[in-house]
């Protein structure tokens, strides 16, 4: 049978009860004022979800939003107990997060916006969290449970097939991904690449993956890269990948170098439980190369069918805010503006408050088949035109006007706002509404 978590929030004043059951004391060390009930998180086997990662660790934070105490699950066999006063609490578990991996917050700085900090040169876990909240009345007995949701996918396998002799190294890349995991659940803002080296066989044309990987699921679109290295460089081929790669499913990918048009590639997705096997097939056909511009592109997969539009005009109910050549010269990239804009105050708030506001608000902006919404750049926020993006969408009742508010911009890590036509760098917290951008490839003519 697997293992499932079940944590158990049991109050009582009854001190006679806590001299007779095993109990693990605050890991600060600290003594909590009017501490009059009682707190259990214990483990539970149901056979019936999948097994659990640990250790696992969990906060209790007060209404205020400070963490009143830090505990730590290390198996299935372990007990924790904490004493706490009547009041509202929040609880964040995150589970399979070793010392070794990764740098959680203490118990002193810990919010709901912390970051989970993997480690310099640490591989990712199977990192699982959970959240609820729970209001304590003095002397009163309560039970929350808390089901815990995997927040990685699972790259069991890669392997290219039919690769040149001449080829001495193999790199498989994933982007753009979650940078990571804040303590609340939701993901980060910003964005990474993950790759995985693969290594040679016997045969001397098939390269494999030896491990399977941990990864962060991707934001939006995903694209996957292909890199082969020679004695005369790299060659690399990116391929964007039709199904979105989610937490919770494995992926294997393979592919195969066939000469001249370069790799093509298959692969599967499953899940949604581990080993509950939900399958989709996919193809990737020859999407072009930053060594070699010239080689036959195959435009169906991730390329916009038909001639890309104009500055200033709107594509699918979206508005258009530059169209340039992308690196290889076979494509044109389009930035597109969303017609909508979401309210996210900056008031009152850290950064990472906010950033976990705009990552949670992203995905609602999908329309017309069009996802991969961000925030944009520098760059992307000074091109974007209010008389032109306001006389396309007259009359549109849907649309949310562009006027002088304060939106929000990416700036590295961190984020900014912007006026449109005005000051492009404004501190985070003045900032009011979110209208992200997104990118569009075509085939040039």
């Amino acid at each position: 049978m697997k293992n499932i978590l079940k944590l158990c929030l049991l109050l009582s004043a009854l001190t006679a009860l806590w001299s007779c059951e095993k109990s693990i004391v605050d890991e600060e060390g600290e003594q909590q004022p009017e501490a009059t009930s009682r707190l259990n998180i214990v483990t539970r086997a149901p056979g019936d979800v999948g097994a659990i990662s640990y250790p696992v660790t969990v906060y209790i934070m007060d209404a205020d939003g400070l963490c009143y105490s830090r505990l730590t699950l290390n198996d299935g066999d372990d007990e924790l107990a904490a004493t706490l006063p009547a009041g509202e609490y929040h609880v964040y578990a995150i589970a399979g997060a070793t010392s070794g991996n990764y740098t959680l917050p203490s118990s002193t700085d810990a919010t709901a916006t912390s970051e989970i900090v993997r480690k310099e040169g640490a591989a990712e876990a199977d990192l699982m969290t959970a959240a609820s909240s729970i209001k304590i009345g003095q002397q009163e007995t309560n039970t929350l449970a808390l089901a815990l949701t995997r927040k990685v996918m699972q790259l069991q396998h890669v392997e290219i097939n039919h690769v040149p002799a001449d080829v001495t190294a193999v790199t498989v890349s994933i982007y753009p991904i979650s940078k990571g995991l804040l303590l609340n659940g939701n993901y980060t803002t910003e964005t990474v690449e993950q790759s995985v080296s693969l290594e040679q066989l016997s045969d001397g044309t098939t390269w494999c993956s030896t491990n399977s990987l941990f990864m962060m699921p991707a934001v939006g679109g995903a694209t996957v890269k292909v890199t082969l290295t020679d004695a005369n460089g790299q060659t690399s081929y990116t391929y964007p990948c039709p199904q979105a790669l989610e937490a919770n499913h494995h992926v294997n990918i393979t592919g195969q170098y066939i000469g001249t048009q370069g790799i093509r590639m298959e692969g599967t997705i499953s899940g949604a439980l581990w080993g509950e096997d939900i399958t989709v097939n996919f193809t990737f056909g020859e999407n072009g190369t930053t060594e070699d511009p010239q080689q036959p592109q195959n435009p169906e997969e991730g390329v916009e069918e038909g001639t890309a539009p104009a500055t200033n005009t709107k594509y699918k109910d979206c508005f258009v805010v530059s169209v340039k050549d992308d690196e290889t010269g076979n494509y044109v990239i389009a930035t597109l503006l969303h017609k909508k804009a979401v309210e996210i105050s900056g008031s009152s708030k850290t950064e990472d408050e906010v950033k976990a506001e705009i990552a949670a608000a992203l995905p609602a902006f999908d329309i017309e088949g069009i996802t991969g919404w961000r925030l944009p750049t520098e760059d992307e926020a000074k091109a974007i035109n209010l008389g032109p993006f306001n006389a396309a969408f007259d009359g549109d009742t849907e649309t949310t006007p562009l006027g002088n508010s304060i939106y929000y911009r990416s700036d590295g890590e961190s984020i900014k706002g912007f006026v449109v036509n005005g000051n492009y760098n404004i501190d985070y917290n003045t900032g009011q509404l979110l209208r992200p951008v997104t990118t569009l490839k075509f085939q040039k003519p």
